[in-house]
């Protein structure tokens, strides 16, 4: 049997978005064989008021300190010791075997301390940031190295063998929201640690706005202000595109979520693997 720590950040504040974390929670558990893959569920849940309590092998954490996305994923993270994990947005479900396809390819490749699913959602979403995705083939069998946000990359379902902690030590909490995944993309990099996308495992990204009753000043704080903390810690690192102006915030700054350039290499799922 494998072990697994899911760390959830949730915040319920509305029973829309409590929805979205127990649909999340739901296709969890019934997404693996518990024989084969044990869930740890870890909800770092912002509304005190909400509990999980209805659900096996899961254990609300309500934080005192500030929100930060990263600071949330490490006190998570350090409330579990199973070998694999997830550090997680709420507003996921989960297909089967989705976490099978990932430890199969881990076990096959011990190199990748770290991989993404695929979510098919994002293929038909607007915008450019997603439009990226179909320029990518992403094939069943296939798996992709590569640390590309939002190709290779998926900030909102990192999946980790927990050793990767041994080097990389803990996340950076000066990164509260945006930015979270392209400093965590340039952290692995940095540490030549190798980083999968495995399309056998596919997981939907069902995205929410929660920041939307947020102030102007914290929007900010947490979205448009991150890109000085990112350029600060990696210089030359990030591609920002300065135009225009922004209706919500007044500044120039457009975020562009692009990092630098890096070959993708395809590995192939083997038929015949080890048994979990």
């Amino acid at each position: 049997m494998r072990h697994v720590d899911m760390v959830i950040v949730s915040w319920a504040k509305n029973d829309e978005l409590l929805q979205d974390t127990k649909n999340g929670l739901d296709t969890l558990f019934d997404s693996e064989d518990e024989n084969v893959i044990k869930f740890h569920a870890y909800i770092i849940e912002s509304n005190p008021e909400i509990n999980y309590d209805e659900y096996n092998d899961t254990v609300t954490i309500h934080p005192t300190e500030e929100f930060g996305y990263h600071k949330y994923l490490n006190i998570g993270r350090r409330a579990g010791n199973s070998e694999f994990v997830v550090l997680c947005n709420a507003d996921l479900t989960y297909e089967k075997n989705w976490a099978y396809e990932i430890i199969k390819v881990m076990d096959a490749y011990p190199k990748f301390l770290s991989a993404s699913p695929w979510c098919p959602q994002l293929v038909d979403l607007p915008g450019a940031i997603f439009c990226r995705l179909r320029q990518f083939p992403h094939k069943l069998g296939h798996v992709y190295e590569g640390y590309k946000i939002n190709r290779t990359l998926a900030g909102w379902c990192i999946f980790q063998q927990r050793k990767i902690y041994d080097i990389i030590k803990e996340l950076d909490e000066n990164f509260t929201f945006w930015f979270c995944d392209n400093d965590y993309s340039m952290e692995i990099q940095k540490n030549n640690i190798s980083h999968c996308l495995v399309c056998n495992s596919v997981v939907n990204h069902n995205q929410r706005k929660t920041v939307s009753s947020l102030s102007r000043d914290d929007i900010y704080k947490k979205t448009y202000s991150q890109i000085e903390t990112f350029n600060k810690k990696w210089p030359n690192k990030f591609g920002v595109r300065r135009f225009g102006g922004n209706e919500l915030t007044g500044v120039s700054t457009h975020r562009e979520r692009w990092d630098e350039p890096c070959k993708i290499k395809k590995y192939f799922i083997p038929v015949k693997n080890k048994k979990l």
